[in-house]
């Protein structure tokens, strides 16, 4: 009865001991498994991480990019009255203005244009050396002023000259000079504001046949300039 007992405990105990060694080889298992499962699931969210970390990087430079693009297109504003603002509004703002001479004596007919060849100045380069005419670039209000003059060939022989400004065909101011004199040289002219609008032609035609004005191209007595007021 006794041998039997302690048969039943050492069995009872050699029967444990097998099932829990089993337990932990499956727990060993178990472990290695998930631990090998997380390094996996750890290695591609490191893979993500670093192409969402590209992805970002790429982005800021693009953005970068844009940023200098658009600050290129994109004026810099000064504020009105500072010197910044001065210079690049005059640089902008080229003020339409001419003045031109005659640089040889010209013999007139009735109508003809008076085609000052000589250039000073030529802001917006409204006036034409080919057509002696002024085209006006910018809509507002103008001065326009002329010389002409005439030398006297004999004594009690009248040379003179009328001239005539004309706006768009009409006649808006003359000019009137005339030497009775043999040597005499005389100049007359006008001066007249006048409003135009952007494509508007000036011009000086002389109004008599076989008037003849005097040029030079070292006295520069026989001219014509126009400049832009205000709009």
């Amino acid at each position: 009865m006794i041998r039997t007992l302690i048969f039943l405990v050492a069995l009872t105990n050699d029967a444990l001991g097998n099932a829990n060694t089993g337990t932990l080889d499956d727990l060993n298992k178990k472990l290695l498994a998930l631990e090998k499962s997380y390094s996996t699931r750890i290695s591609h969210l490191e893979e993500k991480l670093a192409t969402k970390v590209n992805d970002v990087l790429k982005l800021e430079d693009t953005v970068r990019r844009l940023g200098e693009t658009l600050e290129a297109m994109v004026p810099r504003i000064e504020p009105p009255g500072s010197r910044i603002h001065t210079i690049k509004k005059r640089q902008k703002d080229v003020i339409p203005a001419f003045s031109v001479y005659l640089a040889h004596n010209s013999l007139l007919d009735a109508g003809q244009i008076i085609m000052f060849d000589q250039v000073t100045t030529n802001e917006a380069n409204g006036y034409s050396v080919q057509t002696g005419i002024f085209t006006c670039p910018m809509a507002g209000l103008y001065l326009f002023s002329f010389q002409v003059m005439v030398s006297g060939e004999a004594e009690h022989a009248e040379m003179g000259a009328w001239v005539d400004l004309m706006v768009n065909a009409q006649n808006t101011e003359d000019g009137a000079v005339d030497a009775w004199h043999l040597h005499q040289e005389l100049q007359g002219g006008n001066t007249v504001v006048v409003r135009l609008n952007s494509g508007d032609e000036v011009w000086l035609a002389n109004r008599a046949a076989s008037n003849q004005v005097d040029g030079s191209s070292w006295l520069h007595t026989t001219s014509f300039t126009g400049v832009f007021l205000h709009e």
